[in-house]
């Protein structure tokens, strides 16, 4: 086993052509309120210190390699990696410039700008989790929010972090989304 040390978002989930499949033995996504609500407030301190938040480990291992796209299975750390994504997403939509916007859905999609690896949309989006938590993501990043059970933890996180983040950038007219999504490039072992 190899141990890396990174941060979640510039070392796992922007580089592009990658994509995380979530195997159907792990349970559902499943994280609370009280979790993404901590997880989003270490951030904001850790902003405010100057400082790096750890996320925890995630382990992965590689899956093959098609049309110049690199698969991993995600075999711990599903739930964390899903509720940055969650948190990216609320970033995406609270951003206030379409650049941010570009910015921020690079790091979570794959980018084919001249088509050349085939990305298609079952390999657009960079993590693919479980059946029922993947048809909700992918609803919440295509901008289907509306058409999305309200009852699942994708959305109800969702809807939490766009709170969260407005109370944030109001409370602080310094903060940005930017900001936000810096520090969100917590510290793991990967």
């Amino acid at each position: 086993m190899k141990i890396d040390k990174g941060g979640i978002i510039n070392d796992f989930i922007e580089p592009n052509r990658k994509q995380y499949l979530i195997p159907v033995y792990q349970r559902n996504y499943e994280w609370s309120r009280e979790q993404c609500a901590k997880l989003f407030k270490d951030i904001l301190i850790a902003h405010k210190k100057d400082r790096y938040h750890f996320t925890g480990s995630i382990v992965y291992a590689p899956l093959k390699t098609e049309n110049k796209i690199e698969y991993y299975v995600v075999i711990d750390g599903q739930q964390r990696l899903t509720t940055i994504y969650i948190l990216i997403k609320a970033l995406i939509d609270m951003a206030d410039t379409e650049a941010e916007k570009d910015a921020l859905c690079s790091s979570v999609f794959n980018i084919d700008k001249f088509r050349r690896y085939g990305i298609d949309e079952s390999s657009k989006l960079k993590l693919k989790p479980v059946k029922s938590d993947n048809q909700q993501l992918m609803l919440l990043m295509e901008d289907h929010v509306e058409q999305m059970a309200k009852d699942s933890g994708v959305y109800q996180n969702y809807v939490l972090f766009c709170e969260l983040i407005q109370e944030t950038l109001a409370a602080d007219e310094n903060m940005g989304v930017s900001n936000i999504y810096d520090e969100a490039n917590c510290k793991n072992n990967s």
